[in-house]
């Protein structure tokens, strides 16, 4: 499971629900990217927080198994 802090969880669903529908007026692969942009970047500090919490990362463990 992802470790992500709920605060920060409704930040970025809130910022996500402001932008898109401004962004997605402009082009659909534009906001498809800045969307995977920023999960990508929410998945990578929710995986740093693992870690201070001495918890191996198990996003990245699970991106490698997805991938082979």
């Amino acid at each position: 499971m992802l470790f992500i802090p709920p605060p920060l969880l409704c930040l970025f669903i809130a910022i996500a629900m402001y932008f898109l529908p401004k962004i997605a007026s402009y082009s659909v692969h534009f906001s498809v990217i800045v969307f995977v942009i920023s999960l990508s970047f929410l998945i990578a500090l929710s995986s740093v927080m693992q870690s201070l919490y001495v918890k191996p990362p198990l996003i990245l463990v699970t991106l490698k198994a997805q991938q082979n």
